[in-house]
């Protein structure tokens, strides 16, 4: 005896195979942070360009006031993030997006910082005697600064044996953190250190320009992006103390 299937189950099948085919795509929701150069929070989130990439694929959006941007009909995979807004930088170099099948969550966040608006003005360089604080100290002033920031500002000091020292022309250069602490007022001390340890300053040199740049909060710590730079002191000629 050959038994009807059921139209009900026919039914059924259809719509289990249609439902597989949908699920190559989805809806996902990308919500971006922007943190000042004092690294607290912005309110206004606005009009940040989102591109993903993958390939030859790309989608385009732009954020809400709240940071949020929609995209429907979403297909899986991993792409590239790119985040852009004027004054702003990514937290990482960069970014990735991997979104899967049986993902719970639809919702990805990244983060973006504010380029340092404040400046640096270097009046002397000392060797530290704090046990704690090794290394050099620049005692130095800032300017255009909003306020404290909410744990330290980041520069990155560099050095060369000529006047024209720069970021892009210098012999060396050190991790220079402006710990909360070490500001008073427009006066601040540039702890001067290597990340890596060792010896700080070469021997053999007796003077040394020194030029200090603002260095936005990033979570690639040990990458020098020139887009988190703002803008570097005047060149300081140091009498160079071992």
């Amino acid at each position: 005896m050959i038994k009807l299937v059921s139209p009900i189950l026919i039914c059924f099948f259809i719509l289990m195979l249609s439902c597989k085919k949908d699920n190559d795509v989805s809806n996902l929701v990308l919500r971006i942070k922007l943190y000042d150069e004092n690294g607290y929070s912005v309110s206004d989130k606005s009009d940040i360009k989102i591109l993903l990439g993958r390939g030859l694929e790309s989608f385009h959006g732009v954020t809400d006031s709240k940071g949020e941007c929609s995209f429907s009909n979403f297909p899986y995979g991993i792409f590239n993030v790119k985040l852009e807004k004027n004054g702003f930088v990514s937290e990482y170099m960069n970014p990735e997006l991997t979104y899967h099948e049986n993902d719970t969550l639809n919702v990805h966040s990244y983060n973006m910082v504010e380029v340092p608006n404040f400046e640096i003005i270097i009046d002397s360089i000392a060797k530290s005697t704090s046990l704690l604080h090794t290394g050099y100290f620049g005692y130095s002033k800032l300017k255009n600064t909003k306020g404290k920031p909410l744990i330290q500002y980041n520069s990155r000091v560099y050095f060369s044996d000529k006047a024209d020292v720069s970021k892009d022309n210098c012999l060396f250069y050190l991790y220079g953190p402006i710990l909360i602490w070490f500001i008073d007022g427009d006066n601040c001390k540039v702890w001067i250190r290597n990340l890596n340890g060792g010896n700080l300053i070469p021997s053999g040199y007796e003077t040394l320009y020194v030029r200090i740049y603002p260095h936005a909060f990033n979570g690639d710590w040990y990458l020098f992006r020139d887009e988190v730079f703002g803008k570097p002191s005047e060149v300081f000629k140091w009498k160079v103390v071992y």
